[in-house]
């Protein structure tokens, strides 16, 4: 189910965070969060405190409100790429292709 059923639908519900929402306790603290953009997103966008991505990631942290986060994002016909703040998202969510950057984890779904 989508978190934007409760921003639409005025949900008090505390269930609903971020994009995707899942009864699964095994991801009950995990806020996942969806971004699709027309627009090809390169490597500067990674680095700079100026761009979609970053602006993504505001929304991302803000959103969950202290909780563990992983933000999704791709654009038209292109591969899902995803950042999140701790390596185990990526081992729970069992992503093989990942890269420590900075402070956060960068991969991408295959």
């Amino acid at each position: 189910m989508s978190g934007a059923f409760s921003t639409v639908n005025k949900s008090t519900d505390q269930r609903f965070f971020g994009d995707v929402f899942t009864e699964d306790p095994q991801y009950s603290n995990l806020v996942v969060e969806c971004k699709k953009t027309k627009g090809q997103i390169n490597l500067f966008e990674l680095v700079s405190t100026k761009s979609r991505i970053a602006a993504w990631l505001e929304q991302t942290q803000k959103e969950s409100k202290g909780k563990d986060w992983i933000l999704i994002f791709s654009w038209n016909n292109g591969k899902i790429f995803f950042l999140c703040l701790k390596q185990e998202i990526v081992k729970q969510l069992n992503i093989k292709n990942s890269i420590n950057l900075d402070k956060y984890q960068f991969g991408l779904f295959e």
